[in-house]
Order: C-alpha cells, then sequence, then structure tokens
C-alpha cells in the first residue's frame, strides 16, 4: 500500500528485466536520471513487470477485487507461493506499550483473515506465514488461536498437505 515500496518493487522487476535481456546499461541509466520509467517500459515492453505490483491497502471493501485482478494478471498460472504475516505493529509489546487503547482498535489486526482468504482463492504451492513476537500474548491468545484454526481448515482442504510440526 506504500507507494515508495512499491515503486522499489517495480523498479527491481525491471532492473532483473533488463539484466536477463543484457540491458543492464539501460538500468544504469535509468538510475542516473538519463532515461524515465515510463521510457524503459515502454522501450522494452515492460508492462507486465510494472503491471505485476499492485499498490493497495487489503481490507474488507477490496480483499476481493485485488483477488481477481490477480487472477486476471495470472492468466491461468499459478502461484507457486504467498508470503506474509500480521502486521507487528498491532501485535507486538512495543506496538500495545504505546498505544493508550492497547492496539484494541488497530484493524490491522485481522489481515490475517484476509491472507487466508487470498491462500483459499489462489491455492498456492507453499505458504509462509512469519511469526510476531507478541502475538501469542495480545489479546490474551485469542487471535493467535483463530489463525491457527483457520489455517488448519485451509490445509486440511488439502489432503495431500500436513502441517510440518505440531506448533499450528
Amino acid at each position: 500500500m506504500d507507494k515508495d515500496s512499491c515503486d522499489t518493487l517495480i523498479a527491481r522487476m525491471i532492473y532483473h528485466a533488463l539484466l536477463k535481456r543484457g540491458k543492464f546499461e539501460e538500468y544504469r541509466n535509468y538510475v542516473l536520471g538519463k532515461v524515465t520509467r515510463d521510457e524503459l517500459i515502454e522501450r522494452y515492453n515492460l508492462q507486465s513487470e510494472r503491471d505485476s505490483v499492485i499498490c493497495a491497502k487489503i481490507g474488507e471493501d477490496n480483499y476481493k477485487e485485488l483477488i481477481a485482478q490477480i487472477k486476471k494478471r495470472l492468466n491461468g498460472a499459478r502461484i507457486d507461493i504467498i508470503v506474509g504475516g500480521p502486521p507487528c505493529q498491532a501485535y507486538s509489546h512495543i506496538g500495545r506499550a504505546v498505544d493508550d487503547k492497547n492496539m484494541r482498535w488497530d484493524s490491522r489486526k485481522f489481515l490475517y483473515r484476509y491472507y487466508v482468504e487470498f491462500l483459499k482463492a489462489l491455492k498456492p504451492k507453499i505458504f509462509v506465514f512469519e511469526n510476531v513476537p507478541g502475538l501469542i500474548s495480545a489479546g490474551k491468545g485469542r487471535y493467535l488461536e483463530v489463525m491457527r484454526r483457520l489455517m488448519k481448515n485451509y490445509l486440511s482442504a488439502f489432503s495431500a498437505w500436513k502441517c510440518p510440526s505440531n506448533n499450528w
């Protein structure tokens, strides 16, 4: 959802595409300001690299639309991996300590629900869900328990998949 972060990802996608084509000098010219990103995209037909990054905040009002956009861009291809995790601000001891409401009203606490929706819709070969210090104690453990249940339910839908440890 952060424009600067998305711009960085797009620049990296362009870098790798140009490197693969033996056009590193063109990327260097871009970094030096001799050519614009749009000029590179047009000159080397890099629209798909640019479009592979979706700059949006994920929430109740748009997660289905984002899934649809991703599916359209995949054009029938399958995703190998989805990597994500709960935002640390909503669960960390520090985040809760500096917020006089103890992060009680922070909607980021519930982003894991959308993560599971992305898993269900996109069916990656594998997924990684990062742990966040403080997750065990946040909400007296309720959030972690709900996450575990949702992930177990998702995994049980795939009989060939087994949870790699008893930590879930």
